[in-house]
């Protein structure tokens, strides 16, 4: 697939670094399948850039009997856990606290131009910044959702055909979809402290950042945001939570034209 090489390629800058600090990836993934790490971590490493570390992270196992979660529950005490340990390494780490963080589930296809729509990514966060307060921070950027409906002003099937460039969208209430996240960390450290803490683990991870979405203090922190199109979207084919799915038809009610992305 071609790669644009217009002045609009999206390439990063000098001036975008202080966005463009993502070197840590941690994938989320079941000790009795490594199958499907096998897998995530062959695409991952055909797409991502190599300056990310990709590092494996051992999910609580909601069929364990001699724990007490539930699938659901299990799957976001792991996310959890990700981001305690992200906090308890970098609190007291000034320059660490502006970086970013990827946090993946093990289902993941990449978008075939993925490279190309990352960098863009990281200019337009640095251009998000540059129109705000330089105090105002987006908490975390969904890379891929599993509801387009709840962005009626997007035309999925048109942008995900335009190469050119990528769109960052504003939530209002956050989405569903949780497997494709990249997190600032001084944002993770202050939203593990928010009351609604204590009820977390009893909900699933994306009604999770729905709820912090919508509990946002916005004079500290700009709405999450929506890449658009999606750098990432969920492979159902062979899911642990919900059993085997269509990928074709779930895709389509999503509108994942699945020509873009690598299904290999």
């Amino acid at each position: 697939m071609q790669t644009n090489t217009s002045d609009d390629n999206c390439f990063v800058t000098a001036k975008s670094q202080r966005v463009a600090i993502v070197d840590e990836v941690y994938v989320i993934n079941l000790k009795r399948r490594p199958d499907r790490w096998a897998k995530v971590h062959a695409r991952l490493t055909k797409h991502l850039p190599p300056n990310l570390v990709v590092t494996r992270v051992d999910a609580i196992d909601g069929k364990d009997p001699s724990n007490e979660f539930t699938k659901v529950q299990a799957l976001s005490n792991t996310f959890l856990s990700v981001l305690d340990n992200i906090s308890d390494r970098f609190n007291d780490d000034p320059a660490r606290r502006q970086k970013w963080v990827m946090i993946l589930e093990d289902d993941v296809m990449l978008h075939q131009n993925f490279k190309h729509l990352y960098n863009c990514l990281l200019e337009k966060l640095n251009a998000f910044y540059e129109s705000k307060n330089e105090e105002i921070i987006a908490p975390f950027v969904y890379m891929g959702a599993n509801q387009p409906g709840l962005r009626q002003d997007v035309d999925w099937r048109t942008e995900q055909r335009s190469l050119d460039g990528l769109l960052l969208k504003t939530l209002l209430k956050g989405t569903h979809g949780a497997f494709a996240i990249l997190y600032n960390v001084e944002a993770i450290i202050s939203l593990l402290r928010t009351p609604i803490r204590q009820l977390w683990h009893k909900k699933p991870y994306d009604n999770i950042l729905t709820d912090v979405a919508a509990n946002l203090d916005t004079t500290v922190w700009a709405r999450p945001l929506l890449a658009v199109p999606n750098l990432m979207i969920a492979d159902v084919t062979d899911s642990d939570l919900r059993g085997r799915r269509n990928q074709t038809i779930f895709a389509e009610q999503r509108h994942w034209d699945m020509i873009f992305y690598d299904q290999k």
